[in-house]
C-alpha cells in the first residue's frame, strides 16, 4: 500500500508544514512515488507503506524510538517484558478512558496506533523514524 489510509474526518487535519494548508492525500493503493501535496505553496512530503513523511527527524528519538516509555528497560528479556506490561497497562488504560469510536491522536504511538485503530478513529503522530518502520511493518 502506498497511499494513505486516512477517514474522511482526519484528511482536512493534515496540514502543510510551510503554509500551514490542507495537503492533498492520495486514496488507495496506487503507485510507489506517491506524494501529498500543496497546492497553495507546492510542498510534497512522500507517502510509504501508508505514512506520510514530514521529514522530522531527531537523533535522539531515532536512537530510542520504540524501546522506552519514559523509563529506562534493558534490552534483554526481562527488560522487554517490562515494557512490554508498561505498554499494555497504557493502551488499556485508553480503551478505558476514550469511548470506541472515537477520534484519538497519540502522540509518539510507536506501534500503539495500529492497536487502538481497532476501536477508534486514531492518527498516530511519530518522529521516530525507527517507530515509524516499525509500524508500517506491523
Amino acid at each position: 500500500m502506498n497511499g494513505i489510509v486516512l477517514s474522511a474526518g482526519w484528511r482536512p487535519s493534515v496540514i502543510c508544514l510551510k503554509c500551514r494548508s490542507p495537503l492533498d492525500l492520495p486514496i488507495g493503493n496506487g503507485s510507489a512515488d506517491w506524494k501529498a501535496s500543496c497546492a497553495v505553496c507546492g510542498a510534497a512530503y512522500t507517502i510509504s507503506d501508508g505514512i506520510i513523511n514530514f521529514g522530522v527527524t531527531d537523533a535522539f528519538y531515532d536512537d530510542h524510538g520504540f524501546t522506552s516509555t519514559g523509563r529506562e528497560f534493558s534490552n534483554d528479556a526481562v527488560g522487554r517484558l517490562g515494557l512490554y506490561f508498561a505498554r499494555s497497562h497504557f493502551l488499556h488504560d485508553i480503551t478505558r478512558a476514550v469511548r470506541a469510536g472515537c477520534k484519538v491522536i497519540e502522540i509518539g504511538p510507536g506501534g500503539g496506533s495500529r492497536y487502538l485503530a481497532n476501536r477508534y478513529d486514531m492518527l498516530g503522530v511519530e518522529i521516530s523514524s525507527t517507530s515509524v518502520r516499525h509500524a508500517a511493518s506491523t
